[in-house]
């Protein structure tokens, strides 16, 4: 057999003007293929000799390669205008041999994907961190969703608070109008009418993927009207992170082709959070409104899209984020809370006719947290997502083994 050949990249992590904790780094323009032609080696890369290094520590970091893009999480702090030094390590292998799998998968540390039929679980060291609810709903959602303390979104409850229709984490459709289809009432009931409420209706998974870094799902959805008609197809990638045993990343990526609908075409990113973290109690009815006996807290960003709902959670207090992006449409577009659960942020399909017959792609985050928004660094962490550490390829050279 010919010889494989040892490649190491040294690499320059740049914080930035902002500090950095247990950051979660994606190296978009890392091209292998050019780095193996700068080391001067004559064959193809094997993602599963890939190693990760803290230079100074010494310690191995967490590294995972999936379609091109080269994701890592950098333990510890790295303070505003200074930079972590790491060392990326693979092997090349020559011309017509192709990567082997290691003969023992270790999961230890992998965050993992299970289809479960009905829905998929993301779990991490066999502690549950979240399930996707897909297969015959009204729209996909997560449910629950695990922080440090336990679950911190709410599953339907059909009782005097009304909105059975807010569960978990979800994305829908819809206007407050009469004039687009509505994919996030659930009922034909919901007075007042806000157009006539369909589905988005899961189609087929086309990848899951677990790792060291994420666990990944990508699906195909169809949007369609009550009597069944699509008049919408989107491409939906789920990515599920556990940087720490205090932190949790849902990160949504979508591909919508332009709904052949009229009206207001609206899109939301939206959160119910459990009865325990709310701030008002509606049990008994929307007349009926008094502060909970230990009320949560919500918090916007002063200049940045993102809004913080924190609570009460089992034995702690936990808090979950949304966030938008700043390649999205239209950005940015000022989140919303409100007092008995109900988290969002929204935004109208564009109506300009470079999107004719065309489709746009959307970025969202949810940030699970240790804490209230203060104790949980969110502001930080929607710098993290919006405004990433720059990641600086230094000199590449190769070993032979």
């Amino acid at each position: 057999m010919k010889q494989r050949t040892r490649v190491e990249l040294d690499m320059t992590v740049c914080a930035g003007p902002i500090e950095r904790t247990d950051a979660v780094i994606d190296a978009s323009g890392l091209d292998i293929d050019n780095l193996l032609w700068h080391a001067g080696v004559d064959g193809h890369f094997d993602p599963f000799t890939l190693a990760l290094l803290d230079v100074e520590s010494g310690e191995p970091l967490p590294i995972q390669w999936q379609d091109g893009l080269l994701s890592m999480i950098v333990y510890g702090t790295v303070r505003a205008g200074e930079t972590r030094q790491l060392r990326l390590s693979f092997d090349a292998l020559p011309w017509g041999q192709d990567p082997v799998p290691p003969r023992k998968n270790k999961f230890t540390d992998r965050v993992v994907v299970t289809d479960l039929g009905r829905e998929v679980l993301f779990s991490k060291n066999e502690r549950e961190l979240c399930r996707y609810k897909h297969l015959d709903e009204w729209k996909p959602y997560f449910f629950p969703v695990n922080g440090p303390d336990g679950n911190v979104v709410r599953d339907r409850i059909y009782n005097a608070e009304g909105h059975h229709f807010h569960h978990g984490l979800w994305l829908a459709y819809g206007s407050m109008d009469h004039n687009s289809v509505n994919l996030w009432c659930e009922d034909t009931r919901v007075l007042p009418r806000r157009g006539p409420t369909g589905r988005i209706v899961h189609q087929a998974f086309e990848r899951f993927t677990f790792g060291w870094v994420y666990g990944l799902l990508r699906e195909r959805l169809a949007y369609r009207r009550p009597d069944g008609e699509m008049f919408a197809r989107e491409l939906r990638t789920i990515r599920v992170y556990a940087p720490t045993p205090e932190t949790r990343i849902i990160d949504w990526t979508i591909r919508l082709e332009e709904p052949q609908d009229t009206g207001r075409r609206g899109i939301t990113f939206a959160c119910r959070v459990a009865p325990s973290m709310r701030l008002e109690d509606r049990s008994g009815g929307w007349s009926s409104v008094r502060p909970m006996a230990k009320p949560g807290k919500i918090v916007q960003g002063t200049d940045q899209p993102w809004v913080d709902y924190s609570g009460p959670v089992g034995d702690g207090w936990n808090g979950i984020a949304l966030f938008d992006h700043p390649c999205n449409i239209g950005y940015p577009r000022r989140p919303r809370a409100q007092g008995y659960g109900i988290m969002s942020v929204g935004r109208e399909y564009p109506q300009d006719d470079a999107h004719r017959g065309g489709a746009v792609g959307l970025r969202y985050r949810a940030y699970i947290h240790n804490g209230d928004a203060e104790k949980g660094r969110v502001e930080q962490a929607w710098h993290d997502y919006a405004h990433p550490c720059l990641v600086v390829p230094g000199e590449v050279r190769a070993i032979d083994k």
